[in-house]
């Protein structure tokens, strides 16, 4: 019973979300509330609120890091391409000729 709530869930945030009916931020926090509602966990979810921040606030800790790292690499001038070489290439003239020792 659970799993197939778990798929309308789903269904439900796919549909909502792709029909523009709710903003993303908005489905992700009221379709679980009313689906708890629903399945009569309601007098819990204070419970299950507390508990999923705590177990995701590592989580947005480093997803605003990453934001605002990759930001200001951008900012800078570092620019992160996709496709193409995984390391830039050096040119000649990072590396000159060696000097004969003696």
């Amino acid at each position: 019973m659970l799993t197939i709530l778990g798929f309308a869930m789903i269904a439900t945030f796919l549909v909502l979300i792709m029909t523009k009916k709710m903003s993303p931020i908005a489905a992700l926090v009221l379709i679980p509330a009313l689906f708890c509602v629903a399945v009569g966990q309601g007098a819990q979810l204070g419970d299950y609120v507390i508990e999923g921040v705590g177990d995701l606030a590592p989580t947005a800790a480093m997803l605003m890091f990453a934001i605002v790292y990759f930001g200001m690499m951008i900012d800078v001038g570092l620019h992160f391409r996709p496709t193409g070489t995984p390391f830039p290439q050096p040119s000649r003239e990072s590396f000159p000729p060696p000097r004969p020792v003696g």
